[in-house]
């Protein structure tokens, strides 16, 4: 329908589905527990955009791809947030000044994932290229510790001087109330 209506093109819409079909192959590939099979198949293309992937070529690449995660995990996670340490960009690749156009100190990973429009495994492999570069440095976010007020002690409601006349008053009442019932009765 966007094709028809001239919105976006063919080749656009081709590009972003062979991406999300990687991303989704790669994270299978990165799961730790679980088993899968792969099968070989056609698959009929569809018939108004026909997206043609190279499958021997995409499992080696998301092979690939795991096995740099784990050099990845270990250095930034999607929460982490970073500050610049220089602003020579004069050594960085034009995908990396992209990347480092985002860091602001506020935005994490996730947040930079999310602007930039590129995949999980580009993005953090160009942080973790800035981090080794020495152009940026994770910023050490302080433990929410809450607040703890002063434990108040409650004093009892009713103090052990106070309850023998509040005993008393109760039997007052109780006779008063029996001799209005006694007398009404009569």
């Amino acid at each position: 329908l966007l094709v028809r209506k001239g919105i976006v093109k063919k080749e656009e819409i081709a590009e972003v589905l062979t991406g999300q079909i990687k991303e989704t192959v790669i994270q299978i590939f990165g799961w730790k527990e679980g088993m899968y099979e792969f099968t070989p198949q056609e698959v009929p293309p569809d018939k108004d955009i026909p997206i043609s992937i190279d499958t021997q070529h995409l499992l080696m690449e998301g092979l690939r791809i795991v096995d740099e995660w784990a050099l990845i995990e270990g250095k930034i996670t999607l929460d982490t947030t970073f500050t610049r340490q220089t602003e020579d960009t004069s050594a960085l690749t034009e995908e990396e000044k992209d990347i480092l156009l985002l860091i602001d100190g506020d935005n994490d990973v996730s947040t930079i994932i999310d602007i930039s429009g590129q995949d999980d495994y580009s993005v953090s492999k160009t942080l973790v290229s800035l981090i080794e570069k020495g152009v940026i440095e994770s910023k050490e976010v302080l433990p929410i510790v809450p607040e703890t007020l002063p434990i108040e002690t409650k004093k009892p409601v009713f103090s052990s001087r106070v309850l023998p006349l509040l005993a008393i008053a109760v039997s007052v009442l109780f006779s008063l109330f029996s001799v209005f019932f006694d007398s009404g009765q009569v």
